[in-house]
């Protein structure tokens, strides 16, 4: 099989399993990956897509460095960036060639290690080998084309699916329960626009999803585009298959250093029994070759000297590059905490300071039920209530409302520039 001919592939999510294969463009639905296999034919290869419920999307800016260093900067941020065990992420970047004043723009996606491994087992359960693991939203990068900002909706087993691309890359991800009716549908489309950011972007609809007669409709999918997916691209890896991947390197490093110290002993040892002069070069040989051997031997350590010396660099460009929680999260976080009967009409964001969000309510109840709802989350903090104003908007009553929350983890750079120069004194 070539490789850049598509391949079968099987989406896995704990609420169902999909299979697409290319050669008879047909998606089948199996109870287990064993039964979605089997009516595609059983491919002994395929790759293994990960569903929206079971894997995560994100952007993210990396300083413009190796790809090894870029690494070690996602790694130290998957905390911020995921809701996951850190000691614990599947996880794999996809850098694009765009460099901002924020860094070089990265798709970053993950999947827990506890997830990817029960994926990965019911695969080769079921007979085939995995060419690769990706999250299924990956795929509408293509669907997009040369749109340079896209919004694909697609619906199966009850979820609507919501995949923002940005700059032919998925950016954001979103599933949610579908509505099933077209308000619905497209109240979830204008609040995925809107948490993005995006202005003007493409609509793309797939799988017969209505949202109204001015639609431009697909009738491909992110599934099927997953066929022609490369593990080149993205290809997300258990942490224990990749620490061993990076050992593997290590040792065939330090076993080249010892081939190359045994093969120096040998010519010296030849040039020696012929001559006797020859023991100053087996003398300088061996020491060539035991110098090399001790820098085979220290290389795991030189290792762990570049990820601490990596770490302080993050610690230091970190709130350079990007807040604890991104201005587009909160967004996100205040979009859904509003109850129905309220809405956003101001939110303001300043570095180290609490954030104003101010909206209009059908009544003071959906107020406090807002507060209440922001006061429960953990990424915010000092929820107050700064006004609750009645007014009339025509003829119907309304309260509008100021309510004012810290971001946990929101500080000011000024602080840090400070106590930098305290210090050099």
């Amino acid at each position: 099989m070539r490789a850049d001919q598509p391949i079968p592939v099987i989406e896995w999510s704990q609420n169902g399993v999909r299979a697409y294969d290319p050669l008879a463009d047909q998606t089948v639905v199996g109870a287990d990956v064993r039964e979605a296999l089997a009516k595609i034919g059983s491919p002994p290869v395929v790759g293994l897509c990960l569903g929206r419920r079971a894997s995560f999307v994100r952007e993210f800016y990396t300083p413009n460095v190796s790809r090894q260093d870029a690494r070690t900067v996602i790694q130290l941020q998957l905390k911020q960036l995921f809701p996951l065990d850190p000691a614990d992420v599947a996880f794999d970047f996809w850098p694009s060639e765009e460099l901002t004043s924020e860094g070089r723009i990265t798709t970053v996606a993950a999947a827990s290690g506890e997830t990817l491994r029960a994926a990965r087992k019911a695969v080769e359960e079921a007979g085939a080998k995995i060419a690769w693991s990706a999250p299924s939203a990956v795929g509408s990068a293509s669907l997009a084309g040369d749109s340079a900002e896209a919004v694909i909706v697609d619906a199966h087993n009850g979820d609507l699916t919501l995949d923002v691309v940005k700059r032919g890359k998925v950016v954001h991800s979103r599933i949610v329960t579908d509505p099933g009716d077209v308000d619905g549908r497209n109240a979830e489309l204008e609040r995925t626009i809107a948490a993005a950011s995006l202005n003007g972007a493409t609509v793309l609809v797939a799988s017969g999803v209505d949202l109204g007669s001015d639609t431009t409709r697909t009738d491909s999918s992110a599934l099927k585009a997953m066929a022609s997916h490369s593990a080149g691209l993205l290809d997300i890896e258990l942490p224990e298959h990749y620490a061993k991947r990076v050992k593997r390197s290590i040792q065939n490093r330090a076993r080249l250093a010892v081939f190359s110290w045994a093969a120096v002993l040998i010519v010296g040892t030849f040039f020696y029994l012929g001559r006797y002069d020859a023991a100053k070069v087996i003398s300088d040989a061996t020491v060539v070759a035991n110098r090399r051997q001790s820098s085979a031997e220290s290389a795991l350590a030189g290792r762990r000297d570049s990820l601490n010396s990596a770490t302080r660099k993050v610690s230091v460009l970190n709130q350079a590059f990007a807040p604890s929680q991104p201005a587009v999260d909160v967004l996100t976080l205040v979009s859904n905490s509003m109850p129905e009967g309220a809405w956003l009409t101001g939110l303001t964001w300043e570095r180290g300071k609490p954030i104003q969000i101010r909206g209009t309510a059908l009544n003071r109840d959906l107020v406090s039920g807002l507060i209440a709802s922001l006061a429960l989350n953990e990424r915010l903090r000092d929820v107050e209530l700064q006004y609750a104003n009645d007014g009339e908007i025509e003829t119907t009553p309304v309260v509008q409302f100021n309510v004012t929350a810290h971001v946990v983890g929101n500080l000011p750079l000024a602080e840090t520039t400070r106590k930098a120069r305290r210090t050099r004194r």
